[in-house]
């Protein structure tokens, strides 16, 4: 990818290199990219608010419920599309810096096996389309739990990617990772303001094993 702000090279070439990355990472036996890519912006940045969907969302969030996952299975695989017996669908969410570090408001996720049912409230995700009427798609809110264990990558580089659970139809219930963007403190003033890539990709796995 040499320009994330080109559509039609997003679609032509970033999906294929998010399918061959989770294919690599996890040993999927099918995976598809989503052919868009969010670019974010911390507020320091021209960019932050001047586009769809543009800027980072500062409370903890997960993007996908049972509700909104098939939808988003549909537009991944087509309407028709059946699981055989045995198999696991995972959806990955692809997260990427794309300006040098260190990031004044990097991200940071929650390790799942920390976060319990009750924590997790199905609320309204309103996305900012350009112009009314707005996209709205249910996600989880999180409570807070003194239990969470939350952690996150300091200094990323354009070269690296934080790949992590969205959603899954496994045999036992496994939460999507939580996430948020939080400003660093410890962030140099005269830092440049972060410029992030998010994507999708869905999985397909012959047999799951836990863990």
């Amino acid at each position: 990818m040499r320009d994330f702000g080109d559509r039609d090279e997003v679609r032509r070439t970033y999906a294929r290199e998010l399918e061959e990355l989770i294919r690599e990472v996890t040993g999927a036996g099918k995976v598809v990219g989503f052919p868009l890519a969010n670019m974010r912006f911390s507020p320091r940045h021209r960019g932050y608010m001047d586009g769809a969907n543009s800027q980072p969302a500062h409370f903890p969030h997960v993007d996908v419920t049972p509700r909104t996952s098939h939808g988003l299975v549909d537009t991944f695989f087509g309407a028709k599309e059946a699981l055989e017996p045995g198999q696991v669908l995972v959806g990955y969410n692809i997260w990427r810096v794309l300006s040098d570090p260190p990031q004044d408001m990097p991200l940071a996720v929650c390790d799942a096996r920390t976060v319990e049912r009750a924590d997790l409230v199905e609320a309204d995700g309103v996305y900012d389309a350009g112009d009314p009427p707005w996209i709205t798609a249910e996600a989880y809110l999180v409570r807070h739990n003194p239990g969470h264990r939350w952690i996150y990558f300091s200094d990323m580089r354009p070269d690296e990617a934080l790949i992590f659970r969205a959603y899954g139809n496994e045999p036992s219930w496994i939460p999507g990772a939580p996430h948020v963007a939080f400003t660093d403190p410890g962030c140099p003033a005269d830092a440049g303001p972060r410029i992030s890539v998010e994507a999708r990709a869905y999985a397909v796995f012959d047999e799951w094993q836990e863990g």
